[in-house]
């Protein structure tokens, strides 16, 4: 490894004109990409739209879908039961939110029988001022659309437990019943990832944990006034559920909503900021990583290239900065490399791209206060 590093400097060395280049580029990408990160945060700003509603007519609703263990074991996603409590769990420590006004269907808790009638009981208990939270993370297929309102011809749908196509509940029913609830507003959020099961993919997903979301098509199917809506990638794109910690989307979205953390500062908790921090730090995980990766491989690069020289006794003052310039240089190639062969790998098994970026909608005039 050393020796590699090493020879790397040594034609650094012989080319000023490439480390003058190298530097700039690695300065003005550390600069530009989380001003890309900004650009792709469409959230609003909470504090300037406040609801005038009054707390006091405000009841708080929520139902809570996570599912890691499937019918089966094929399928499962390598996420933590705990994990995938921690939306509620945080939500539960506002004092607006009742343990009796929550659901969570956990694992075979959710069957397609028990997330319908969860979201009829939703329709009959909430009101035209209550706040109603929909949360889902599991699986997301499509399958044949069956009547015709598909110009592709498929029918977004989540996955319930059972991990069977007549068990699969779609976009078109979920419009069906969140048009049933006359809540004043509604925050929703999709975590879908690709059933492996129902398309014949159960090794390759098990191995990469591959979120096939639907976000584009689901979001256009369900979006409406008086709702934000938080989907987990862009388009029909696939994002990555981590074998530790799960989606980076939810991860991010749980810690928005702490109590601890600076959003209730002022005492008010809004989707819109929640969902607009969850999308901002999903798009800034993944698009730093290689410049992540670089800077640690810089550093390694640096001080075996030092020790190197320490070593044959052919130490000088440059050692470092030629090893780091080399060590980044590789590493964030070695990233790059890494994406394009695991893009490429995905669209081979799924016929779809990896685009772990949230999409967020906003048809809800004002804020819509969480907490």
């Amino acid at each position: 490894m050393y020796n590699m590093i090493n020879m790397f400097s040594r034609y650094i060395k012989k080319s000023k004109s490439l480390i003058s280049l190298s530097l700039i580029f690695l300065i003005i990408s550390i600069a530009f990409f989380p001003a890309v990160g900004w650009v792709c945060n469409r959230s609003v700003n909470a504090r300037q739209k406040i609801s005038m509603n009054s707390y006091g007519d405000i009841e708080y609703w929520g139902v809570f879908i996570g599912i890691a263990d499937y019918n089966g074991s094929d399928a499962d996603l390598p996420i933590p039961e705990e994990v995938l409590k921690r939306i509620p769990h945080e939500l539960s420590q506002y004092e607006n939110w009742k343990e009796d006004h929550m659901k969570l269907l956990i694992d075979e808790e959710a069957t397609s029988k028990n997330i319908l009638e969860s979201l009829d009981w939703l329709a009959n208990v909430s009101d035209e001022n209550d706040i109603v939270v929909f949360c889902y993370n599991g699986h997301g297929t499509e399958i044949p659309d069956d009547d015709g309102d598909e110009e592709d011809g498929m029918d977004e749908a989540i996955v319930a437990w059972e991990l069977r196509i007549d068990g699969c509940i779609t976009d078109d029913l979920l419009s069906e019943k969140f048009d049933k609830i006359y809540a004043d507003g509604m925050a929703i959020f999709f975590d879908c990832c690709l059933s492996d099961e129902l398309i014949g993919n159960k090794k390759r997903c098990a191995r990469y944990f591959m979120n096939e979301i639907f976000s584009h098509e689901m979001r256009k199917d369900i979006s409406i006034d008086g709702r934000v809506i938080l989907t987990s990638a862009y388009g029909d794109g696939l994002s990555i559920s981590m074998a530790i910690g799960g989606s980076p989307c939810s991860s991010f979205l749980a810690y928005a909503m702490n109590k601890s953390y600076r959003f209730y500062r002022d005492g008010i908790l809004t989707a819109e900021e929640t969902f607009g921090f969850a999308q901002f730090e999903t798009d800034f995980f993944y698009l730093s990583e290689p410049f992540f990766s670089s800077f640690v491989f810089g550093i390694f690069g640096g001080l075996l290239s030092r020790l190197g020289g320490i070593i044959l006794r052919d130490a000088d003052f440059l050692d470092f900065i030629e090893g780091f310039i080399g060590g980044a240089i590789l590493g964030f190639w070695y990233v790059i490399l890494a994406y394009a062969i695991l893009e490429i790998t995905a669209y081979r098994d799924t016929g779809h791209w990896i685009l772990p970026f949230p999409q967020l909608y906003d048809g809800y005039e004002g804020a819509l206060i969480l907490a």
